[in-house]
């Protein structure tokens, strides 16, 4: 087996998870405790034709994905036709749609309870652009430490399901292919290591 990022070697990553019982769950069905439990997780910091046959290659295999929208962008527009038939045909075949958030983007007020209460307003603006929110995740969280701020823990607003919460980043394995460099090695190798160990993919 061959790691790179094709969509046949997707396809093999994917096999591997189904034969080794894996599930997916979103970040609001997760049980923790519970094992086989896969979160996927894609983080669209660019948008390609390609993230719509991913998707096909989930559904294929009965996975469910959670897709992560900026909207503050300088890449993509999520008023765009194009990117709201991408995110209808998306939620077509089943998978879900977040906020990808990016502390960066918002203006710093007198305090921080004025300055978190935007990121209400924000998700506010995302669920009318791109609809129900299932979740949220950080844009480039290990360079913008501000983003502690914005866990549901430390608000004192009701939010959607954080990808960086305990649950799913630190009592479970989490594993990312950021820009296409994965941390540890490429997950194929350890998918059957895991013995049943629940995980959050970010790839």
């Amino acid at each position: 087996m061959k790691c790179n990022f094709t969509y046949s070697h997707y396809e093999e990553i994917l096999s591997l998870f189904s034969s080794e019982g894996y599930h997916t769950v979103s970040y609001n069905s997760f049980v923790i405790g519970q094992s086989h439990q896969l979160i996927l997780r894609h983080d669209i910091d660019f948008l390609t034709p390609s993230h719509l046959k991913m998707a096909a290659i989930e559904k294929r295999y009965g996975f469910q994905s959670v897709n992560h929208f900026l909207l503050t962008s300088e890449i993509y527009n999520v008023q765009s036709i194009a990117l709201q038939k991408i995110i209808s045909r998306l939620k077509e075949m089943g998978h879900l749609i977040g906020l990808h958030f990016d502390p960066v983007a918002i203006i710093p007020q007198k305090n921080l309870q004025e300055t978190q209460q935007q990121f209400s307003e924000l998700i506010k603006i995302a669920e009318q652009l791109i609809g129900k929110i299932d979740s949220y995740s950080f844009h480039r969280p290990a360079q913008n430490g501000s983003y502690l701020d914005y866990l549901p823990k430390n608000l004192s607003f009701i939010v959607p399901k954080c990808a960086y919460n305990d649950e799913f980043f630190k009592d479970i394995v989490y594993r990312s292919d950021s820009r296409r460099e994965w941390r540890n090695k490429c997950i194929c190798n350890e998918i059957q290591a895991l013995k049943g160990k629940s995980i959050q993919l970010l790839i």
